[in-house]
């Protein structure tokens, strides 16, 4: 998960519709979140999350699949919340003002939205909006209303999720706060499959970063200093393209660089580990402005 920068003001023109506002109102007079059908489904809005998401999801960052295609997801569920997050005794019909709101909309995979993943889930810190106050301004999740929830999902449209997750040299997500911890859980951010394609690209680079330690100590034509850091040069060099958000699982990307010592560095053996690490700095030293 990264941080993504979405304009709240361009809003897909299917979701000002007078049917979209129409089928709104219906659903809050209604207190029924199931009523949405249409319009935020749309083309236009699916094509529009996926330019802003690079066509992936905005939770784990997989790429669209022709088997398990991208979904509009609601961020907060449209209808029925979990009672998982729900105190004894409450009631939830869910967030049925929201179902065509920009703001509310996200791009993701079956795995994470799915069942056993968030589906309906909300969990909250806050004090919880129960009902529409009757207010136009709570269409928008940036409301102050909206945010006293505390919300406990990180929503990369609001927040870094550098600030709350982290990985190690296994592929394993990690939380630095509750929101980190919470998200995956819910989202499932370590399911096999995901934590084995990001171990992949750890992996990767530590083969990598090897293959130029034994060309270096080569007895028979070993590569001079200036060499080598030329070689290393061509491999940070693809590391660090890694962090564009188009590439999937940037994220694993801008965490080996961030924690290089403690993803890549200890898989190298332990007294080659100076010269690899002064190559990286030498090369970051290169990318400083």
């Amino acid at each position: 998960m990264i941080k993504v920068h979405k304009d709240f003001e361009a809003i897909p023109r299917h979701l000002n519709q007078k049917s979209a506002k129409k089928q709104t109102l219906a659903a809050i007079a209604a207190q029924d979140g199931n009523m949405y059908v249409r319009n935020y489904k749309h083309s236009s809005v699916k094509t529009a999350l996926s330019e802003i998401y690079h066509h992936k999801c905005a939770y784990c960052e997989s790429t669209i699949t022709h088997s398990a295609p991208l979904q509009v997801e609601h961020y907060r569920p449209k209808a029925d919340v979990d009672k998982k997050d729900l105190q004894i005794g409450e009631i939830h019909k869910g967030y049925y003002w929201l179902g065509n709101e920009w703001s509310n909309l996200l791009l993701a995979c079956q795995n994470c939205n799915g069942k056993g993943a968030k589906g309906n889930r909300f969990p909250i810190a806050g004090v919880r909006l129960l009902n529409h106050p009757n207010d136009v301004a709570h269409y928008s999740i940036l409301h102050e209303a909206m945010l006293a929830e505390m919300p406990l999902l990180l929503n990369p449209e609001l927040v870094d999720p550098l600030d709350h997750l982290y990985l190690d040299q296994d592929g394993f997500m990690h939380g630095k706060s509750d929101c980190g911890d919470i998200s995956i859980e819910v989202y499932n951010l370590n399911r096999e499959g995901l934590r084995t394609r990001r171990q992949t690209i750890i992996n990767q680079f530590f083969r990598a970063l090897n293959n130029q330690l034994i060309e270096l100590f080569n007895p028979l034509e070993p590569l001079t200093p200036d060499q080598f850091q030329r070689q290393m040069n061509l491999v940070f060099k693809k590391l660090f393209a890694g962090r564009k958000p188009s590439v999937e699982y940037s994220f694993v990307y801008i965490n080996i660089i961030s924690n290089f010592d403690s993803i890549l560095l200890p898989l190298i053996e332990q007294e080659f580990q100076p010269i690899i690490n002064r190559s990286f700095q030498i090369y970051i030293q290169t990318q400083i402005p």
